[in-house]
């Protein structure tokens, strides 16, 4: 049965429970779910990271827009980016 997801110590509980219900001995039963625990609070990190990044690139894109159409000069390296 796969792991549930999660941070709360009722998850982390059925986890162990999972894993121990499966023949693990105790000590590896919650490894693995710390283990799990620290895999999804990566990945939510990480998908953090990637909006906060992607949140950025618009931003510049959105700046080169305004600049362009306000006939400030952009450069053609700039405006072969926003043609992206």
């Amino acid at each position: 049965m796969p792991l549930e997801g999660g941070k709360s110590r009722a998850t982390f509980s059925h986890n162990v429970k999972t894993e121990m219900a499966a023949g693990k001995p105790q000590k590896q039963a919650v490894a693995i779910a710390y283990a799990k625990e620290r895999g999804d609070a990566r990945a939510a990190t990480d998908e953090l990271r990637r909006a906060i990044a992607a949140g950025h690139a618009e931003a510049e894109h959105q700046r080169q827009a305004e600049k362009l159409l306000s006939g400030a000069h952009v450069s053609g390296r700039d405006r072969a980016k926003l043609r992206k």
